[in-house]
């Protein structure tokens, strides 16, 4: 049995997107974060979930590094929408950095992903001029 303080705390949420509730895991790291990440699964069709080993991992690894994140990984269309080729998945993207800009408003935005989450959140974080992307 670890000693090891717990360097984060975690929440399962729902948070209102443009079709239905959309499924997130909010890590805030213990210390002043310095942003705040968004990291988006992959493709949904092919079992891409935010529970995907590389997605967890980044969402870690951004929250461990030195710039202390808070991170927010979802699920895009899990819960009341279906898959919409990219177009309704990155309506999903802006409500969640929606939720992240009001939850943090001091902290610049950083969009992540992986395969499918990676085109997905890029196409908003780059034309969105508060990500950095």
């Amino acid at each position: 049995m670890s000693n090891a303080k717990a360097t984060h705390e975690s929440r399962n949420l729902l948070l209102e997107g443009p079709v239905g509730r959309l499924e997130a895991i909010l890590w805030k790291p213990s210390g002043t974060p310095s942003l705040a990440a968004l990291v988006c699964h992959p493709h949904p069709l092919f079992g891409g979930t935010m529970h995907n080993k590389v997605v967890y991992q980044a969402a870690k690894s951004l929250m461990h590094s030195a710039y202390r994140c808070c991170d927010l990984t979802f699920a895009a269309r899990n819960s009341a929408g279906t898959h919409d080729r990219g177009h309704g998945e990155q309506e999903d993207v802006n409500a969640a950095l929606d939720f992240l800009a009001a939850e943090f408003p001091a902290l610049p935005l950083l969009v992540a992903g992986f395969s499918f989450g990676s085109w997905v959140g890029l196409r908003v974080g780059c034309a969105d001029p508060v990500c950095e992307s």
